[in-house]
């Protein structure tokens, strides 16, 4: 009975190891251009008195609000995720780009921010 348990454990302890470090598929891939194009329009953005002002937004809060160097930091990852993720929305989705703005009234410039396919 003891040797039944003992081989067990060791046949438990074999099988659960191979099934821990075998890898995994992921099928998780970065644009890498899609990327840098991404980051350079949230730097030139974000940290834009133009931007805001476009966006009609209240600028002094804004410029107040991005004083800080954390707050541009998480500012500029918070558009860089948001941009980047909309842009994969849309080249997988492509129907849900009828219009070409982001928002109702918000001005696009095609030149600045561009989804390449």
């Amino acid at each position: 009975m003891m040797k039944f348990v003992v081989r067990s454990l060791i046949t438990l302890v074999v099988t659960s190891s191979v099934f821990l470090l075998t890898s995994m598929r992921s099928d998780a891939q970065v644009n890498i251009n899609r990327l840098a194009q991404v980051v350079k329009s949230c730097q030139g953005d974000i940290l834009s008195y133009n931007y805001y002002k476009r966006m009609k937004f209240d600028t002094n809060s804004i410029n107040q609000y991005l004083k800080n160097s954390y707050n541009q930091e998480q500012a500029i990852r918070s558009c860089i995720y948001n941009r980047y993720h909309y842009s994969l929305v849309l080249t997988k989705y492509t129907w849900l780009d009828s219009t070409g703005e982001i928002l109702p009234g918000y001005p696009v410039e095609k030149d600045k921010f561009t989804i390449s396919q």
